[in-house]
């Protein structure tokens, strides 16, 4: 790739579209109950039929191929602690979308979090 700045970018967007498909998989779990009686694959054709769960694996098969596009040229490990901003992302959006609280401790860990990927990325 051109350019750090440009890998960075790159992951933050496969970051943030990954959080974005583990919000959808937390809503569309909402919305059924798992029955066992049915056996793995009827739970299966549940999911698919869950229009949050199906938004939330497309979006991190997104996440991956941007993921994936990286790996071609950049060293794994720049690029997979950077992945770690995926905690981050989903406690922001937890914290507006869903309403989820955030405490001291989430907050230390998220500095933490950006703090960590700052100093593997340089």
């Amino acid at each position: 790739m051109a350019s750090l700045a440009l890998t960075i970018i790159f992951m933050i967007i496969a970051t943030l579209i990954g959080s974005f498909g583990s919000l959808f998989l937390k809503k569309g779990s909402a919305q059924f109950h798992l029955h066992f009686y049915k056996g793995l694959l009827g739970i299966f054709f549940d999911f698919l039929k869950n229009y949050y769960v199906i938004l939330g694996v497309i979006l991190y098969l997104v996440s991956s191929v941007f993921f994936l596009y990286l790996l071609r040229t950049e060293e794994l490990s720049m690029l997979y602690p950077m992945t770690s901003l995926g905690y981050v992302f989903v406690t922001i959006l937890s914290y507006y979308i869903l309403k989820e609280k955030i405490n001291v401790f989430k907050t230390l860990g998220i500095v933490s979090i950006i703090f960590g990927v700052v100093l593997v990325t340089l």
